[in-house]
């Protein structure tokens, strides 16, 4: 018995088709995987099942659920089956909750509005749902506000509001994607014992094959809007028919061509560094908390090598990173750039700064939107006092473009303009252009689809190989750090934990933390790819 059944669904905005007769069959009790690149239209189908298209959209075809065509049911009904029989969680957990408003009264106001409760009841549900999400009253007040709390608990709070009232349909849209692994566990985990607990039925959406393979029992694959392959996961993996699900799998398990090129001159240190945090305060008069976000780290990255840094979130990598880049002042140790300690003085020195460079996570948000790429690629010139004229810029900035794939004749776009690959690459061009000795990659491909992904490796790849840049290369993707990385670095509750030539450590890890790291990552069975 089908829970969903899509038949013939198409999409159009503005006259594009962005969907082309799609159709599925979702099982009661059944884990549903849809997969393909950014753009592939899997969140298209996800909003126009649930009626949450743009404006302008148009949509043809027909989806039931319970007998009832979603497609010709007005607003108002579709707000009492939004929540009650079909429930939905969307990947930023951050800009899916209300910033403003405490986590009990979020998940209490579906069941207010569809169960008809009072606030306190409500309130008492909300919390009983919290606690089978694995957020208890006693560690998490209801009165806590999204922003105190981490990515996976806010991803947390968000399931519990998309299945308080025990929907028949679960869609999870990239649920794991911005998380580390062993918070991705705990997630996907709990939406297995969701199914299997509820009977509810569990759409999941996702560019990571390895999840699929994981989680699912039926998988569509998806691209330009249209389903190219479909059936059972695991035949459908070990008989792969179509040429883009193989180019799929293939960018998935892709690792650069590579040697290990570091030299014997240390180009970064640190040494005993040490970093605190106040917690805030829970009463007026109370002494806050303190939290060492880092204790005692010491590490040493070579002139061209690529140095690995991985950790679940808060074990204090990215606190790491902003101390390395001279953004956070340490209580103890010292960070030294090509031997010059830049704790150790007031401001970072403009010959040292422009050494090391950064590229983040989110390229979109590195950038300011009102402005060009000509000028968002040369704003670290204000580093250098070079005297260097416009022209004698422009050709810098030329040549970091090309030097990453992309032309001249971009510098005239703007960033929106561009994809998410094209605008992390030109987040390299602007760490390029003062052709500095140290990258500090900071998750900067854990937001893109595997082709992307291998692509951008491959970039790295060849951009390390002509400057003899070294990377200290910070992720919580372990097939990228693996495939990547010289040496590794495993970060655990502020403290390296362990440290070696990356293979060694994934292969023959020593450390208990380790081994639950590596343990927790999803995987695709070795005897499908045989």
């Amino acid at each position: 018995m089908s829970v969903l059944s899509v038949s013939g669904l198409g999409v159009t905005i503005g006259g594009t088709g962005i969907l082309k007769d799609v159709s599925f069959s979702i099982a009661s009790g059944e884990s549903f995987g849809v997969v393909g690149e950014s753009g592939s239209g899997k969140s298209m189908t996800a909003l126009a099942v649930m009626g949450l298209l743009p404006p302008g959209a148009k949509r043809t075809g027909s989806a039931e659920l319970g007998g009832s065509d979603l497609f010709k049911l007005s607003e108002p009904e579709m707000c009492r089956i939004r929540g009650r029989e079909i429930g939905m969680i969307f990947q930023e957990p951050m800009t899916a909750l209300n910033p403003v408003r405490t986590i009990g009264d979020q998940v209490a106001e579906t069941l207010m509005v569809h169960e008809r409760l009072s606030r306190t009841e409500g309130l008492q549900a909300a919390a009983e749902k919290l606690e089978r999400v694995g957020l208890p009253t006693s560690r998490f007040p209801l009165d806590l506000h999204p922003h105190e709390l981490s990515g996976g608990q806010r991803q947390r709070v968000c399931i519990a509001m998309a299945i308080a009232l025990r929907p028949k349909l679960l869609i999870a849209d990239e649920p794991t994607t911005a998380l580390d692994v062993s918070t991705q566990s705990r997630i996907l985990k709990l939406l297995a014992s969701l199914v299997d607990d509820d009977g509810m039925s569990l759409m999941l959406i996702t560019h990571d094959l390895a999840v699929i393979a994981e989680m699912t029992s039926s998988t569509v694959v998806m691209n330009e809007g249209q389903i190219v392959e479909h059936g059972r996961t695991e035949a459908l993996f070990r008989r792969m028919r179509h040429p883009y699900t193989k180019k799929l799998l293939a960018a998935s398990l892709y690792a650069p061509t590579r040697k290990v090129q570091g030299g014997s001159k240390p180009v970064l240190q640190t040494r005993a560094a040490v970093r605190d945090y106040s917690r805030a305060r829970r009463r007026l008069f109370e002494q806050p908390d303190r939290v060492r976000a880092v204790d005692g780290v010491s590490f040493v990255l070579r002139r061209g090598e690529s140095l690995g840094l991985v950790g679940e979130s808060g074990c204090g990598k990215s606190t790491l990173a902003r101390a390395v880049l001279g953004l956070d002042a340490l209580q103890g140790g010292a960070v030294l750039v090509d031997g010059v300690d830049i704790q150790g003085q007031k401001g970072v020195p403009r010959l040292v700064r422009r050494k090391i460079q950064a590229v983040f996570q989110d390229p979109y948000g590195s950038f300011n939107p009102r402005h060009r790429v000509e000028r968002l690629i040369s704003e670290p010139f204000h580093l250098e006092r070079s005297g260097m004229d416009r022209s004698e810029k422009l050709d810098r900035v030329a040549a970091a473009l090309v030097d990453v794939g992309l032309s001249p004749a971009d510098m005239q776009k703007f960033i929106h303009q561009f994809s998410g690959g094209q605008r992390q690459r030109i987040a390299l061009a602007r760490a390029l252009v003062l052709r500095p000795d140290i990258i500090v990659l900071d998750e900067a491909v854990s937001a893109l689809d595997v082709s992307i992904r291998a692509q951008i490796l491959d970039l790295l790849s060849d951009l390390q190989r002509k400057h003899g840049l070294a990377f200290l290369f910070i992720s919580h993707d372990l097939t990228v750090v693996n495939a990547v990385t010289d040496r590794v670095l495993v970060m655990w509750k502020g403290r390296i934990v362990e440290e070696g030539e990356t293979k060694r450590v994934f292969s023959s890890p020593r450390h208990d933390y380790t081994k639950r790291l590596l343990a927790a990552a999803p995987s695709i069975p070795q005897d499908w790819l045989d």
